[in-house]
């Protein structure tokens, strides 16, 4: 499931898009460099919230993978 961060950062690279386009179409240089600011900022934060998201999934599957070995040697003594 994406974080918050991730839907954030995609709601801005959307965001840039429309900018972009209306620039074009409106021949506005200064909307278009808005726009594609907004797509590259969008797609950082997507991508720390990923990254962020996958980490933690790693970190709980570590604690889950130590729990269960810890729990089978207690078994064993």
């Amino acid at each position: 499931m994406a974080s918050k961060q991730e839907i954030k950062g995609r709601a801005q690279q959307i965001k840039g898009r429309v900018k972009e386009g209306v620039g074009r179409m409106t021949n506005n240089p200064r909307l278009e460099d808005e726009g594609r600011d907004d797509r590259v900022v969008g797609a950082a934060k997507e991508t720390v919230g990923t990254v962020t998201r996958n980490v933690k999934e790693a970190a709980r599957g570590v604690a889950r993978g130590l729990r269960e070995t810890d729990a089978a040697t207690r078994r064993k003594r």
